[in-house]
């Protein structure tokens, strides 16, 4: 009797977990359901029927901050400033509030034109994520780490943000020129900028792109190796030499002197390239003996040239350097500018040149293309927002015919000049 007591509890108790599961998966089935139809409709549906399906279902999920996040976003779409501030204020008071999200709402509090107030929780979502990476390796979680694009695009938001919020003009945008150099990303832009000249039949531009970024990582390299020898004879010159390990930075040093070389023989590879291109045999056996002559493995250090990775890697850079050439045009830095801007709007005419038929935003993680459409949108706002960027260096300038000529690049994008366009 006793046995059949305690076996009854037990098929009770299973049978209550099993119960709860269910209810569990179910709810959380309903919530993937209710936010898949509310985001439909938002495609769908004129902007105060979004509006108005999302806050119902935020009203049915009060504490989800991703989805009271959407809800902002969507308001801001209606014109519903009023009910959107409602909603970020509310949004603010949550302590636990994610990185993530916080870099969200920043994103949207520059939508609404509160430029300081975005930048200061962009400042504080960075905070947050930096403590919880400290929290991680405190913690022995070794394999939690920021990687190098993640720190890129961390270093841009801020620049960004700073630009917008006219603070931190100078710190943000050495910042943002040091990750750049720290990542190569220079290095790799013209890369992909020279392998999308080629692809459009401009190979003369091309190799004067490599040629010039080649001068300058050589340079580089050289100062670079002229500091290592000067270092490594301050360590040997230590009285307590000679320690266990060497010194990190001399680590570092090396390393990234041994990624320079690496992506030096990647250039030097381009150009070689460029000069079959053009059946030009002096850049071919200039560039042959300088690509042969630097030895290492190559396999990590390995660039996906197809047309769809080019023209998304564009892209992407053309950001970071559009960033960089608007801190430059308000620190009267009128070259640096120039050339930046300059860069970042044809990296993105020659991204949808080469990807005209399939697409910049053509994946197959998108099959929806109502969500095309506004990806394609949001790309026209961005590049609509890079000329407008030049336009404000020209006028800076006083060169009144190169603003009206961005200007009038803005309208055919469908668009109007102003502050909003950012």
């Amino acid at each position: 009797m006793i046995g059949l007591k305690k076996n009854g509890w037990l098929v009770g108790l299973l049978l209550g977990l099993l119960v709860s599961g269910l209810i569990f998966n179910w709810t959380a089935e309903q919530k993937k359901w209710a936010i898949a139809w509310a985001e439909d409709v938002r495609l769908s549906a004129p902007s105060a029927q979004a509006a108005e399906a999302w806050r119902q279902l935020q009203a049915r999920y009060p504490d989800d901050p991703t989805i009271r996040v959407k809800l902002i976003e969507v308001l801001l779409a209606a014109g519903e400033v009023t009910a959107a501030e409602t909603h970020w204020q509310a949004l603010l008071q949550v302590e636990s509030l994610s990185p993530e999200i916080r870099q969200t709402l920043s994103g949207l509090l520059h939508v609404a034109g509160r430029h300081e107030e975005a930048y200061e929780q962009m400042k504080q979502a960075w905070a947050d994520a930096e403590r919880r990476l400290r929290e991680a390796k405190e913690q022995g979680k070794n394999d939690v780490r920021m990687s190098a694009g993640e720190r890129v695009g961390w270093a841009n938001r801020l620049a960004y943000g700073a630009y917008l919020a006219d603070q931190d003009l100078e710190s943000r945008w050495r910042e943002l020129t040091e990750v750049l150099r720290q990542n190569s990303l220079e290095d790799q832009f013209a890369l992909y900028r020279s392998q999308a000249l080629r692809m459009v039949g401009r190979s003369q531009q091309a190799l004067a792109v490599v040629t010039q970024t080649l001068q300058r990582l050589e340079q580089r390299l050289e100062n670079e190796e002229k500091d290592l020898e000067l270092a490594v004879g301050m360590w040997l010159s230590q009285p307590s030499w000679p320690p266990d390990t060497e010194p990190v930075l001399l680590r570092f040093k090396r390393n990234n002197m041994l990624e320079m070389r690496l992506m030096l023989r990647v250039l030097y590879r381009q150009a070689l390239a460029i000069g079959q291109d053009l059946r030009d045999d002096a850049v071919r056996q200039r560039y042959e003996s300088q690509a042969l002559a630097f030895q290492g493995d190559l396999e990590h250090f390995s660039f996906d040239l197809s047309v769809t990775a080019v023209a998304r890697q564009l892209v992407s850079i053309a950001a970071y350097l559009d960033t960089r050439g608007s801190l430059a045009t308000k620190l009267g830095q009128w070259a640096q500018a120039q050339a930046d801007l300059d860069a970042s709007i044809e990296a993105c005419y020659l991204a949808r040149a080469i990807s005209a038929e399939t697409g910049l935003v053509n994946s197959p993680n998108v099959v929806d293309a109502r969500v095309i459409r506004v990806l394609e949108r949001e790309l026209d706002q961005m590049l609509a927002a890079f000329h407008f960027h030049r336009a404000l260096l020209a006028e800076a300038q006083e060169q009144t015919e190169s603003a009206e000529r961005d200007y009038a690049a803005i309208r055919r994008l469908g668009w109007e000049p102003g502050p909003d366009l950012h």
